[in-house]
């Protein structure tokens, strides 16, 4: 019976993928270079994702800010769709690396 279980789930599942990062490395003043923006924050909310950019906002309240010069409330941008897709919710905390792509467009990648 367990081989029929394993043939038949092998035979009708789909396949399934993973966010493939490169190695990260520790984070170091260096390293932090690269980024133009770096705080700790709460979600005040998060929007629908749009499947055409497939992007969504991350809506946020800065609690420290590390590097960068933005207001207190900033909107992220990140991936909602791909395997690599990041989860915000109201009221997490989080410490954000975030780069400019455009200018007030800040970005950040979960493979970052």
């Amino acid at each position: 019976m367990k081989k029929i279980i394993v043939i038949f789930l092998i035979l009708f599942s789909k396949g399934i993928y993973s966010c493939e990062c490169a190695s990260l490395v520790p984070i170091s003043k260096e390293l932090s270079e690269n980024y133009n923006v770096i705080f700790r924050g709460t979600v005040d909310s998060v929007s629908a994702c749009d499947n055409s950019k497939e992007r969504a906002i991350a809506y946020f309240t800065i609690t420290n800010l590390f590097k960068g010069a933005v207001e207190q409330h900033v909107k992220i941008n990140f991936d909602c769709s791909s395997e690599c897709l990041m989860s915000f919710a109201a009221a997490d905390e989080w410490i954000i690396y975030a780069k400019y792509t455009k200018f007030d467009y800040l970005n950040i990648s979960i493979c970052e």
